[in-house]
């Protein structure tokens, strides 16, 4: 596994990331590489859709990761099979996580939130709505 791991990093410090990002990514694929070694006992190059998609069940429901926290898995595991494994992405067979987004705090200080419906608006929507501009 340490093989596929360096070349990881070989791979991924050609985008010129800072080192904390660097380690951040890093530790999805370790973890990764762990959960194929010592749970599945198979090598990237054998896992099938099915398991990646397990894979991301279990991080959910053993980590308890956030959705956010989930897509960046899911991003750095589609970097790792394109540029390490050489092989197709599919979006379709391993699709990100929605998530809710949190109001800029410049708009949510400028808004009296009270008044407005138990709904999602777009943060775009309400600046133009209450013409909040930095």
């Amino acid at each position: 596994m340490d093989k596929y791991f360096n070349t990881y990093r070989e791979m991924i410090s050609l985008r010129g990331l800072t080192d904390h990002t660097l380690k951040s990514y890093s530790t999805y694929i370790r973890s990764y590489l762990d959960y194929l070694q010592n749970i599945l006992h198979k090598l990237p190059d054998d896992v099938s859709w099915q398991e990646l998609r397990d894979y991301i069940k279990w991080l959910q429901k053993e980590r308890n990761l956030s959705d956010r926290t989930i897509n960046c898995a899911i991003s750095q595991l589609r970097f790792f099979t394109i540029y390490v494994l050489h092989k197709p992405w599919d979006d379709n067979q391993l699709p990100k996580r929605k998530f809710d987004e949190y109001l800029p705090d410049f708009i949510y200080r400028n808004l009296n939130l009270n008044q407005l419906r138990q709904t999602t608006y777009s943060k775009y929507y309400l600046c133009r709505k209450y013409s909040l501009h930095k």
